[in-house]
């Protein structure tokens, strides 16, 4: 017994050391063991459709009660192995793999379905239903037969009768065969839904909803309902194959009334009230509807904000509008695209008859301005030259002083302001800039940056200040350059048009309407409307003759277009075509917007002149397929001239024309029609129709000027190298800010540390002459460019000195040679020769762009 019990034991050792490789050995076997999962998944989940012979991924995961992941070992399970296998993987056959451990063969078998489990632990995964299908070769969606008719034939309304949105059941057929015939729609099981957006839109503003009928529903059917208005696309797949696109319509919105909530008026006080105007959205088959995501603006938004939400259950949307210091500003709301009316083209946006003419009163001071000063000078010198801006503050004690200068890398052309940011844009001529990249400049204040290779004068900034339009009459063929989202991400868009002079931005930005003097491309017209939109591509209208300015009026339903002896409009609502456009029997040469939201001042040297547009409609008015109005494009518009008055100065042209920030007076810097400047600031009372003229101390000549947010000062360079400050109510000029090169507040700085002053030239001088109160000196340019009559010439190291000293030039000859005589007026000049002298022309950077922040 022991024997066996010995042979026994010894038996069962060996065995057992052979089963571990030997009994000595170091090595272990770890055995893992995974907890029992409360659950386990498979997705994708609950159907899979797959063409026989191909597969998919399959994934199975394991959680705990608590419904965190847990790691777990997973087998599959087909319950009809001939139609589905499924790989350790998790990889899905359409037919039979060639190995379940390392699948590369994937045997077609039969068309049919099997349901797929995942096994983990004795634990089984709810099941995947995988249809397997011949191969697709189209798919075709329509409306499922027998529905209830909705309220219009061609769109879905969002609000039906104030029951909500209105669906339709959609179905998708999937076809099989060389002919696409052959219906296999059983076969396929779950379709794939979905919808396009148009570009710029958001999940939010989608004008279709997409949802399944049910649980029990037929797998090819969905429910589309009316979401926003505009035009999506609705699409179904199945087996790698998509349908063609079936429009889904939205009813568009056609109008939109403006009502003042209960206690809110057009009067505001700064800090106290606030009004809320409720905006009433009708679509295009009559029905009110709600939550519509609308675009509020104000013409000023430094002085009245106007915000809204489409978070209502009653209204189209709900404004709020708020007075942030004394002034008039006009607020209005659009259906602007791609937000609402998306996916239509071209773009369709509606706005009210009306705009709403707010009037802020304030019992405190008047905001300090923040103004910001440079100069065009340094592209009259070939020498080293840097620009600067200056800003300029109001002390505690009302008196402006220069703060810190900004280098510019380059000198600008043109220096304009946003509305609704502290952000500036410098043009850039591609001469000035040479060789670089350095284009147009933004300006924070504080810093300057720049947005690339872009050239060309700034004509507009959009009202959101991030679409600049520049016209580069510089480079060859002379353009529009277009930049978006200028102050970040730019993109640059050019378009080939001549000469552009003028341009303006509707008051959402939607559109601008850019002018130029020369033919549109590719025709012999004689002047050029060029209309760009943020969705649509630009157009080109023909125009009879010469336009000079354009504008849009405050509630943003159409542009204007001067052309001298008359006014044109184009809606904005519109095709930009010719057939769009209407007249007005209004001469203007210059337009500029009134804070009413519905008027223009006209200036036609030396004549100004009010508008007033009147919109009718377009209630009642029938819809075409395509139109905001029939025929689309034409507004029931009439436009009223008022009194003109003539300002008295005679014929002039303008180089500033802008308006008090409450509208009540236009302000004009004017030079004659042979090239001289008025010294004088030309100010028109809008509503009184009087003018009068504000002039500089010293008979300094204006030449660049912005208003105090206030509207109670006027900050104005002259040619004195000063800037000069205008008390709006008297029209007297109470302070000179001197920006001098000696006290370092020069705008233009030559090269070195400490910075030199910027010279046009530099000149040897051999020999003087007198001649009566003249010295006529000979030299020769070292450096620079030739002298110009009207420059000063500092000279030194004559041998009298009363040949030295800084003196006007009168007379320059010859007028373009590196070496001649030049002419001052000096009466105690001597007649010299042999002379060693040294001449420097200084440049002079008079503060010709100067800008106040809004």
């Amino acid at each position: 017994m022991r024997r066996l019990i010995s042979a026994t034991w010894l038996m069962c050792a060996l065995v057992g050391c052979g089963f571990l490789f030997s009994c000595s050995s170091p090595t272990s076997t770890t055995v893992t063991t995974f907890p029992v999962p409360a659950s386990v998944s498979l997705s994708p989940s609950p159907n899979v459709s797959l063409e026989v012979g191909k597969f998919a991924a399959l994934t199975a995961a394991a959680h705990n009660s608590t419904g965190a992941s847990v790691t777990e070992t997973f087998t599959f399970q087909s319950s009809n192995p001939s139609v589905v296998t499924v790989a350790n993987n998790g990889i899905a056959c359409a037919g039979v793999w060639d190995s379940l451990t390392t699948p590369v063969v994937c045997t077609p078998g039969s068309t049919g379905t099997a349901q797929v489990t995942a096994v983990a632990n004795g634990v089984t995964s709810p099941p995947v239903t995988v249809y397997v299908h011949q191969h697709v070769t189209r798919v075709v969606i329509q409306p499922v037969p027998g529905q209830p008719a909705t309220l219009s034939p061609t769109c879905l309304t969002r609000d039906a009768n104030h029951s909500g949105p209105e669906s339709m059941l959609f179905e998708a057929v999937a076809y099989a065969g060389t002919s696409g015939t052959n219906d296999i729609t059983p076969s396929v099981g779950q379709f794939t839904w979905s919808s396009t957006t148009a570009a710029g839109q958001t999940s939010t503003s989608s004008s279709v909803s997409l949802s399944s009928p049910g649980p029990n529903a037929p797998l090819n059917q969905e429910v589309a309902t009316a979401a926003m208005p505009g035009i999506s696309s609705i699409f179904a797949s199945v087996g790698g194959v998509t349908s063609q696109p079936l429009q889904f319509t939205t009813c568009l919105v056609q109008s939109i009334a403006l009502a003042f909530a209960p206690g809110s008026s057009l009067a505001l006080t700064t800090g106290s009230n606030t009004a809320t105007v409720n905006a009433t959205v009708t679509d295009s088959i009559g029905m009110d509807v709600t939550g519509i995501p609308l675009t509020w603006t104000s013409s000023y938004p430094h002085a009245v904000t106007a915000t809204g939400t489409a978070a209502s259950s009653v209204f189209g949307g709900v404004g709020t509008v708020t007075g942030s210091i004394a002034g008039q500003a006009s607020v209005t709301v659009s259906c602007t695209p791609p937000l609402c009316n998306g996916g239509v083209s071209p773009s369709m946006p509606i706005y009210p008859t009306s705009a709403l003419p707010f009037q802020v009163t304030s019992s405190s001071a008047p905001p300090t301005p923040a103004v910001f000063v440079t100069t065009t000078g340094c592209a009259a010198t070939t020498l080293s030259c840097t620009t600067r801006v200056i800003p300029l503050g109001e002390s505690s004690t009302g008196h402006f002083t220069v703060g810190a200068p900004v280098n510019l890398p380059v000198t600008p052309n043109s220096f304009v302001t946003g509305k609704t940011s502290g952000t500036s844009y410098l043009g850039v001529d591609s001469t000035a800039a040479g060789f670089s990249n350095q284009g147009l400049m933004i300006f924070s204040g504080s810093s300057v940056s720049q947005a690339g290779p872009v050239f060309g004068r700034v004509l507009a900034i959009s009202p959101d200040s991030k679409t600049v339009i520049l016209s580069d009459t510089i480079d060859s063929p002379s353009r529009v350059n277009i930049c978006v989202n200028c102050a970040s991400l730019h993109t640059i868009v050019p378009i080939f048009l001549s000469n552009a002079t003028a341009a303006a931005f509707s008051p959402d930005g939607l559109k601008a309407y850019i002018v130029s003097g020369s033919s549109c491309p590719g025709t012999a017209s004689t002047g050029c409307l060029l209309v760009y939109s943020q969705l649509d591509a630009p157009q080109f209208i023909q125009l009879s003759a010469v336009p000079t300015d354009a504008a849009f009026i405050g509630n943003g339903s159409a542009g204007y277009i001067a052309e001298s002896s008359q006014t044109t409009f184009l809606p904005t609502c519109g095709p930009s075509i010719s057939g769009s456009l209407g007249n007005v029997s209004l001469a203007a040469q210059y337009l500029r917007p009134l804070p009413d939201g519905m008027s223009l001042v006209a200036l036609t040297p030396p004549v100004v002149q009010t508008m007033t547009a009147n919109i009718t409609g377009p209630q009642n008015v029938p819809q075409n397929a395509s139109g905001c109005l029939a025929p689309r494009g034409v507004l029931n518009l009439t436009n009223t001239p008022g009194p003109s008055s003539n300002l008295g100065t005679g014929p002039f042209v303008p180089r500033q024309f802008f308006l008090s920030r409450d509208g009540s007076v236009a302000y004009i810097l004017a030079q004659t029609t042979g090239g001289g400047s008025f010294p004088f600031i030309i100010a028109f009372n809008v509503q009184t129709g009087a003018s009068s003229q504000i002039s500089l101390s010293g008979g300094a000549v204006p030449l660049s000027a912005g208003i105090s947010p206030g509207g109670d000062q006027l900050l104005v360079g002259a040619d004195d190298g000063q800037v000069h400050v205008i008390e709006t109510a008297t029209g007297l000029d109470t302070q000179q800010v001197q920006l001098t090169f000696a006290n370092n507040t020069s705008l233009c700085i030559g090269p070195g540390n400490p910075a030199t002053q910027v010279a046009v030239a530099s000149l040897d001088v051999s020999a003087a002459q007198q001649v009566g109160t003249s010295t006529v000196y000979t030299y020769s340019v070292s450096n620079g460019t030739t002298p110009q009559v009207g420059q000063s010439l500092v000279l030194t190291g004559m041998t009298d000195t009363n040949n030295n000293g800084t003196f006007t030039i009168t007379a320059v000859n010859p007028t373009s040679s590196s070496a001649g005589t030049i002419t001052v007026v000096n009466p105690a000049g001597v007649t010299a020769s042999g002379q060693a002298g040294s001449g420097t022309v200084p440049l002079t950077c008079n503060p010709d762009l100067v800008v106040v922040a809004p």
